[in-house]
């Protein structure tokens, strides 16, 4: 019997599959940078700040203020979260969405979203919201002298 010297021929099939890999997977990095493929990746995506979030409401008396809300949100269909955040330290919280370009028409529920909480957070492709049509976002807030703010505001929900 003779003994066998050098690299079993399974190993070297597998090593020379990598380098075959390798040549074509590190130089597809090479065209550019990872921040660059994260701001193309983010260009998906609006992020927007309403300035309601930084208020405190516990100085302010009843009645509507058009600071709580934007007077219209152009929301696209596709890929989009819908994320408002109303102003701090109030006690109770109330938000409807009602369908129409006003809060006359019928109010449109959301399954596993609270509408009693500082945030509404939806992913509009997973709502009842339709392409190519208007709603009416209302918020309601209590403060802490129990005097209540509102505002209204609405949503378009565009075609992409």
């Amino acid at each position: 019997m003779t003994k066998r010297t050098g690299i079993p021929f399974m190993f070297l099939l597998v090593a020379l599959n990598l380098l075959f890999l390798a040549g074509f997977l590190f130089p597809g990095c090479s065209n550019g940078n990872y921040d660059e493929l994260i701001d193309e990746y983010n260009k998906n995506f609006t992020v927007t700040y309403d300035d309601a979030a930084n208020y405190s409401i516990d100085d302010y008396e009843t009645g509507v203020y058009d600071w709580l809300l934007r007077d219209l949100y152009n929301i696209e269909h596709r890929n989009t979260q819908l994320t408002i955040v109303a102003p701090s330290n109030a006690s109770r919280y109330e938000w409807h969405i009602y369908s129409g370009m006003d809060a006359t028409g019928p109010e449109i529920s959301f399954s596993g979203t609270s509408m009693s909480s500082r945030t509404f957070s939806v992913y509009i492709p997973k709502t009842p919201l339709l392409v190519q049509n208007w709603y009416t976002i209302t918020l309601s807030v209590t403060n802490s002298r129990g005097k209540v703010l509102s505002d209204t505001g609405k949503i378009w929900i565009a075609s992409n």
